[in-house]
């Protein structure tokens, strides 16, 4: 997984116990903002959009701690619950940070796809990022008792699981004897997740049966400049394909759900000239043996000017 930079961004704040940090340097000029960027890499890409989505709050550690997210997410935490690298006990502000992702576009724009460790495509309820720091500092604290995230849903799933980021895909949290219960608790208006570490999260559930899939992309393409979306339609579920299934001159050799329809994007950029295109086919249906997808040419222009597009994702 890609290396994420923590920057503040607004928020509201509940419980009166957590004030939001404010950084004028991070504001972004609105024409800056809405401006098709060429020669920027995909890495740069998914950071800056990491950047844009981190929400900051400066916490005092010695009190309870109940921070409302912009998605609605409600993180507590207890109070005195923060140890140091030495394993001292924190005393004073702590700096938080929360990333939410409910949504498709944000996932691709965000590289923060549902794509298990094990190369299943998992459906999700919610991805998100959670940590602490000491006031400019870039070293995570430690929990001593685990934190807990209360998220909304008028439709919950029984069957919704808490997963840990591993930085080759999600694997499922092992129980714990602290959350005798479960680590995610579904309830009649949504979830409750009872998290033992810092890190991304995601609530997910086990996806359906997969079949091979063949994408085209342009011939001798490079997997460190390219890279291959696939969104499930209808659910909220993508994959990234991984580079190690390119073979080398024209095609990604990967899996997608059987019998169901799936979008499939493309970014690619240019290191000879610093320039990104893309290409999105939307709404293929995956029948076994195998399906093939063709994305090419690569025709859309600039990534920078794609997130209309990927909002249009089914």
């Amino acid at each position: 997984m890609k290396k994420y930079v923590i920057i503040a961004s607004a928020l509201l704040l509940i419980g009166g116990f957590a004030c939001q940090k404010e950084d004028a340097s991070l504001v972004k000029d609105v024409v800056e903002a809405n401006e098709t960027t060429n020669n920027r890499s995909l890495e740069s890409y998914y950071e800056d959009n990491i950047e844009d989505n981190t929400q900051t709050f400066i916490v005092d550690a010695n009190a309870p701690i109940s921070i409302t997210g912009k998605e609605g997410s409600v993180l507590t935490i207890p109070a005195n619950n923060f140890l140091d690298a030495s394993g001292n006990l924190v005393q004073g502000n702590v700096e938080i940070q929360l990333i939410e992702i409910f949504e498709k576009a944000d996932m691709l724009r965000m590289d923060m796809t549902t794509l298990a460790a094990d190369g299943d495509m998992l459906i999700s309820a919610g991805e998100f990022f959670i940590n602490a720091t000491l006031p400019g500092s870039d070293e995570s604290l430690r929990l001593i008792d685990m934190m807990t995230l209360n998220v909304s849903n008028e439709n919950p799933n029984p069957d919704m699981k808490l997963w840990k980021n591993t930085g080759n895909g999600w694997e499922l949290f092992e129980s714990d004897d602290r959350a005798p219960d479960g680590l995610l608790e579904p309830y009649d208006a949504g979830y409750v997740a009872s998290i033992p570490q810092f890190g991304w999260i995601n609530f997910d559930v086990q996806g359906l049966p997969m079949c091979h899939v063949d994408v085209i992309v342009p011939t001798g393409s490079d997997p460190n400049f390219t890279d291959v979306f696939i969104s499930l339609d209808g659910m909220n579920a993508m994959i990234h394909v991984p580079d190690a299934q390119y073979n080398g001159v024209d095609t990604y050799h990967a899996d997608a759900p059987e019998n169901h329809f799936v979008s499939v994007v493309v970014i690619q950029m240019d290191p000879n000239t610093g320039l990104n295109t893309y290409n999105i086919v939307y709404s293929t249906f995956v029948t076994c043996p195998l399906t093939t997808i063709n994305l090419t040419p690569l025709l859309n222009g600039s990534i920078g000017g794609m997130d209309n597009d990927i909002n249009t994702l089914p």
